[in-house]
């Protein structure tokens, strides 16, 4: 029984716990079942916010609802499920309310985010999709909250109005702050900005768009410009708004008129502060430039081309010179203009030197006032050039080459126009003409010349034909080569076997009313009937010297001047038979030969001295013999040969009755030019004076140390002589002036120290004559075609009076 007992116990027991798994069991499953519908019934949009703890047949609501009436919504739902016996909601709550209810689409870069406040999941997963839809490309992120407080359900048709504004920009945000709308920010693209800032949308009735506040596309670095070129101007770059852009059009087409003005400007923000006013400032300076470029980079302002002419340069540079504007960088690149033809003139009038026109650089506008200070002597030139391009290949050279030109003209202009010289004026001297030609021939490579220089006025006008007994010689002027050509034609043509040297020049000056070659053709005529002599036309008046062998001879002499040309009147007819007097100095570089009659020793003694006072230590040899016939006035006729000889680098000098003849050639230009003057004011009484002289050919260039050794040589030989308590160049000592001058010459780059000593006088006295001294002769140097600039001159006292010349320090 008891086992029983105990079996009956052990079943019982083993039923209850039967029965309780089976209870235990069924319960889970009824949780389980009621989880699972009510997450069913939750599931709705509205209750979507919601989640359940299952008790048994209890159901604890858990979450935070949009409002208290989704919370009900909620409870009843669960109420109505099968099973359900109680609904706890005391754990659900309700979102928290903020005030204003703010939602914003913000753009950054490539992504949109949503923030602000969201009413719920379901609204925030429907916006965050309205947004990707309307913005392809660009991420979109979530940082927004749940919470309560929209103004009402048309909230999300505003939101709808709004997804796709922030495509539109590049930064900033859209937001609705309760029932207002604001845009803020920077429009991706000015088509951009058109839209946001025409976005006017239909919101309903209480909501507002208060503000669209957004800016163009930012350009950074900010850059506008102006461009010139032949085919007009472009405008291009950014500015900030229509009104700049209006503006600075208007600007370029009144300067450069409305054609050809190319708008290439777009809009952007960024401007730096005084855009418009300085844009504009440059703009205007487009009208004085031919090609340009202006620009602005931010604060960086930049003008650049070529001037329009050589006033706007001038005025273009003036301008920007004192223009500053506030806060910019300005940098300024002006070309100058280009000019064609690009000319330059020289002129010189009453020894004044005028130099106009253009000149590439300020070194060639130096160069040229140098050159032309060189030839306007005391006066100081006049060089009123302007600065342009355009310039032919060594135009440098060709302007001082017409510069140079000029020194052989009185009075004249040189027009260099491109590469084509244009030379007009009259030559100072016949021999200036004869270099002038010469020069002319030997132009820049390159350019040509057209030489209008008439030959120099000779007043009075002379001209002349002189025999000896090798040759016929022609003289003085004549009006024009044509001329020239016919007189040595008719000439030539009488001469029969004679030679026929043809020393005449160009000269202007001759009365219209004389036919010159008639003259010639008379003066060939006289000629033939002497052994030598010459027949001279000077003014209108024709005058012959010279010696017939006969009498008869010198009696056709006169009866040919019973028929004379038309406006040709008779001068003084000195025809002789063989004279009582000759006397010849023949001279070399370094000798001298004497010959002919002298009166007695006293008068060979005095010839004797002047010529070694006049040719130093020069090789003489003395031929002359005594002859008891020697008139009583041929010591002077005698002594002036020697000073005449003095001034020949070879030559000779003949005294024949009445008659002295120079011929030969002197050392330079200047010196030939010189010695028929000379020699004319100091022709003994009863003696006629004939000159035929040329300048020595010019010699190659010496190094400076050979020219300062030749220089020396020359003076060792024949120091240079003073007249006595003066600075007068003596009158024997012009020859050797002459001469060293020649030398001054071949060296072009060497300076000079002109020493001269005097003796007998205290310092200050010697100091002061001294100087006179040298400086006389460097004005002698000067005269030759030495530049002043290469001597310096000084005085000192000494034992012996003399001049030095050595080479000074460059």
């Amino acid at each position: 029984m008891v086992r029983w007992q105990i079996s009956a116990i052990l079943g019982v027991t083993a039923a209850v716990a039967v029965t309780a798994a089976a209870l235990i069991s069924r319960t889970a499953d009824i949780a389980v079942d009621l989880g699972t519908r009510a997450g069913q019934v939750l599931a709705g949009e509205a209750t979507s916010w919601a989640s359940v703890d299952v008790r048994g047949r209890d159901v604890f609501l858990r979450g935070d609802a949009p409002s208290e009436e989704y919370r009900q919504l909620a409870v009843e739902r669960l109420s109505r499920l099968y099973g359900i016996r109680a609904v706890d909601a005391s754990a659900a709550g309700l979102l928290p309310e903020v005030h204003p209810y703010v939602t914003r689409f913000e753009r950054s870069g490539d992504t949109v985010s949503l923030s602000g406040a969201v009413p719920s999941l379901p609204d925030r997963a429907r916006i965050l999709g309205g947004m990707a839809a309307a913005a392809p490309g660009l991420a979109v992120v979530d940082h927004s909250l749940l919470a309560r407080g929209k103004a009402d359900d048309r909230y999300f048709d505003v939101l709808r109005m709004l997804y796709g504004l922030p495509a539109l920009l590049s930064r900033g945000q859209v937001t609705l702050a309760d029932r207002t709308v604001t845009v803020d920010g920077e429009a991706v693209s000015n088509a951009a900005y058109d839209r946001l800032t025409s976005f006017a949308p239909t919101l309903p009735e209480g909501y507002n768009l208060e503000t669209v506040n957004v800016a163009r596309p930012l350009a950074s670095p900010f850059v506008w410009s102006v461009d010139r070129d032949d085919s007009g101007v472009t405008v291009s770059g950014v500015v900030p708004d229509p009104a700049t852009r209006t503006s600075l059009l208007d600007v370029v087409r009144q300067a450069v008129g409305p054609r050809n003005v190319f708008d290439n400007l777009d809009y952007a923000s960024g401007a730096p502060a005084g855009f418009a006013d300085v844009a504009e400032a440059a703009t205007d300076y487009i009208d004085l430039l031919a090609s340009a470029h202006i620009s602005l980079s931010d604060r960086m302002l930049t003008i650049s081309g070529r001037a329009a002419s050589p006033e706007a340069y001038r005025t273009l540079n003036a301008y920007l010179e004192t223009w500053n504007p506030p806060g910019f960088l300005l940098q300024k690149s002006i070309a100058l203009p280009i000019v064609e033809p690009f000319t330059l003139t020289v002129s010189k009038s009453r020894g004044r030197v005028t130099v106009s026109g253009f000149v590439p650089t300020d070194g060639v506008r130096g160069s040229l006032a140098a050159a032309a200070k060189a030839i306007a002597g005391e006066s100081e030139p006049v060089v009123e050039t302007t600065l342009a391009d355009g310039a032919p290949d060594d135009f440098d050279a060709a302007a001082e080459f017409a510069v140079g030109l000029l020194a052989k003209l009185d009075e004249g202009t040189a027009l260099l126009s491109g590469t084509h010289l244009t030379l007009s004026g009259a030559a100072s001297t016949s021999g200036d003409l004869v270099e002038l030609e010469a020069a002319i021939a030997n132009p820049p490579q390159g350019y040509d010349v057209s030489n209008g220089v008439t030959p120099p006025v000779v007043a009075p006008y002379v001209w002349s034909l002189t025999k000896d007994a090798e040759q016929l010689t022609i003289g003085g002027s004549a009006p024009s080569e044509a001329m020239r050509s016919a007189i040595r034609a008719v000439v030539d043509g009488t001469s029969k076997d004679l030679g026929l040297i043809d020393r005449s020049g160009l000269g202007a000056g001759l009365d219209p009313a004389i036919d010159l070659v008639s003259v010639a053709r008379k003066a060939a005529a006289i000629l033939e009937q002497l052994d030598t002599g010459e027949v001279r036309f000077v003014a209108n008046a024709l005058s012959v010297t010279g010696k017939a062998s006969t009498g008869d001879g010198k009696a056709s002499v006169a009866e040919e001047f019973d028929d004379l040309p038309a406006g040709v009147v008779k001068g003084s007819v000195d025809v002789s038979a063989p004279v009582a007097f000759r006397f010849f100095v023949e001279r070399g570089f370094d000798t001298v030969t004497l010959d002919g009659d002298l009166a007695d020793e006293a008068m060979r003694q005095a010839v004797r001295t002047a010529a070694d006072r006049a040719f130093g230590r020069a090789d003489i040899l003395d031929s002359s013999v005594l002859s008891e016939t020697v008139p009583v006035n041929a010591r002077e006729a005698a002594l002036f040969a020697i000073r005449a000889a003095s001034l020949l680098a070879k030559g000779n000098v003949s005294v024949e009755g009445s008659a002295i003849r120079v011929t030969g050639s002197a050392f330079t230009a200047a010196g030939s030019a010189r010695l028929p003057s000379e020699l004319s004011a100091a022709v003994p009484s009863g003696y006629a004076l004939e000159v035929a002289v040329t300048a020595l050919p010019a010699e190659p260039p010496l190094e400076a140390a050979a020219c300062g050794e030749a220089i020396g040589k020359v003076l060792d030989r024949n120091p240079i002589r003073f007249d006595e308590g003066s600075a007068a160049i003596a009158a024997n000592s012009w020859g050797v002036v002459d001469r060293l001058g020649g030398l001054a010459l071949r060296c072009p780059t060497a300076r000079f120290a002109l020493i001269a000593t005097v003796s007998g006088l205290d310092a200050e006295q010697a100091q002061s004559l001294g100087e006179a001294r040298a400086r006389s002769v460097a004005g002698a140097f000067a005269e030759i075609g030495v530049d002043p600039s290469r001597l310096a001159t000084s005085g000192v006292a000494g034992g012996v009076d003399g001049l030095s010349i050595t080479l000074a320090a460059p």
